[in-house]
């Protein structure tokens, strides 16, 4: 997989092939092009070309790329469409939808279309002219909702080679699509050891670092209908292996006891901390999080356990294995993450789902699971039938290094997961 969406330097190596044969030209590094943040694409052209940005929004992009003499002009556009607002890739779409997308292409001129994959396993569609002298072909495919077009134009009146056509799509069968990584922030040393979700029995203490401090957000159930949410701004004090708040707020909150909505009032307090009223978080020789706040003393007596980092939606697209956790200590008298694990598609003939329950220990960073399988399977008159077959399963789950989760089961299965979202 490659680090970044690179679109546009497989562009500049397919402008190149027009180039002197037998040399390599000189490649000038020109933009980047952020797509609303969804993606990026990267641009790198031949010695003689130049961009010209026609139309760029959060939504569309639109450029050309030119050169002197009759060397192909190169058109991208990039626009996003909600109606496949769903689609990872072009691969997922059925052949339903990809005939009406030819049929648009069809209804224009009289084209040949075929389909390519990319080196990484991503659809391309071609369009190239089926009579007289080709003036152009186009490329296209769709990505997390985009559709993605670049059409390679001839400059004369011969049209493009077979030389040049076959080049295209050499090049872009290196075409990988990705999604941008994201920029890190050097994280203190000594610091690193907050960064995770911390718990009591109705409270729960979630911190993070970023840019050059840390967001601490802690919520607290009373468990009488009543609550309250803190947020902080820390740093890292390495004399006192602590973090200390430079601002401070505390809002309360009420439990609707009818709907279980959470309602909040209005802020108690908010805003930069005074000397004498900064908030300290410290870790115990036990490995708990102690919490000295500042203000009215309302951390006085609380422990918090490591619980690590799993709330979420994980999936293994590979596998079609999705895991879901949520965490139970804020309403209930135990503290447990549920783990719902869904094997197959839910709207498939069959597929499974366990439903566990999970406990962490930070000495060995994993999240030990225990639970049932339910099959479900889709019967004569389209309903689904569930059946338990009795046995109980065993699963544990860590982090990696990468930032996905990783799952284990007693017979030597694993999976690598991606956070698709948090839990809300």
């Amino acid at each position: 997989m490659k680090k970044t969406l690179a679109i546009l330097l497989c562009l500049a190596l397919l402008l190149g092939c027009a180039a002197a044969a037998g040399e390599t030209a000189e490649k000038t590094y020109l933009a980047t092009v952020d797509m609303n943040g969804a993606f990026q694409l990267q641009c790198a052209l031949p010695e003689g070309y130049e961009i010209e940005e026609i139309e760029s929004t959060g939504a569309t992009y639109i450029a050309q790329f030119n050169a002197d003499g009759d060397r192909p002009m190169l058109a991208l556009s990039i626009a996003y469409n909600e109606l496949y607002s769903g689609v990872q890739r072009m691969n997922e779409l059925d052949a339903e939808t990809l005939a009406m997308i030819e049929d648009s292409f069809r209804a224009e001129d009289d084209v040949d279309i075929s389909y390519t994959e990319t080196a990484y396993g991503t659809k391309l569609m071609m369009i190239k002219e089926v009579e007289g002298p080709v003036n152009y072909v186009d490329f296209y495919s769709v990505y997390l909702g985009y559709e993605i077009e670049i059409v390679v134009i001839s400059q004369n009146e011969t049209g493009l080679s077979d030389e040049q056509i076959r080049m295209a799509v050499d090049f872009l069968s290196e075409l990988d699509f990705a999604a941008p990584e994201a920029e890190t922030v050097s994280l203190p040393e000594g610091g690193k050891k907050f960064e995770r979700d911390w718990a009591i029995i109705g409270g729960l203490a979630e911190i993070y670092y970023e840019e050059e401090g840390y967001r601490v957000t802690l919520t607290v159930d009373n468990h009488d209908g009543t609550g309250a949410l803190w947020q902080y701004s820390c740093y890292y004090m390495e004399n006192t292996d602590s973090l200390l708040s430079v601002s401070s707020s505390r809002t309360d909150f009420t439990i609707n006891p009818d709907t279980g909505d959470t309602v909040y009032g209005d802020t108690v307090y908010e805003g930069i901390d005074e000397e004498g009223q900064n908030t300290e978080f410290t870790i115990d020789a036990d490995g708990c999080l102690i919490w000295k706040d500042g203000h009215d003393d309302a951390g006085a007596g609380l422990k918090f356990a490591d619980i690590g980092r799993f709330e979420g939606v994980w999936r293994n697209e590979a596998e079609e294995v999705e895991a879901q956790f949520m965490w139970n200590g804020l309403s209930e008298d135990e503290m447990f993450y549920t783990v719902y694990i869904t094997r197959g598609k839910t709207d498939g003939d069959h597929y499974t789902v366990f439903l566990m329950n999970g406990t962490f220990d930070p000495a060995t960073g994993k999240l030990a699971a225990m639970g049932t399988c339910t099959l479900f399977t889709r019967n004569a008159s389209g309903e689904y039938e569930s059946s338990e077959d009795g046995e109980t399963y065993d699963a544990f789950f860590s982090m990696m290094e990468d930032g996905r989760l990783l799952f284990e089961t007693a017979n030597g299965i694993e999976l690598e997961y991606d956070l698709m979202g948090a839990q809300s």
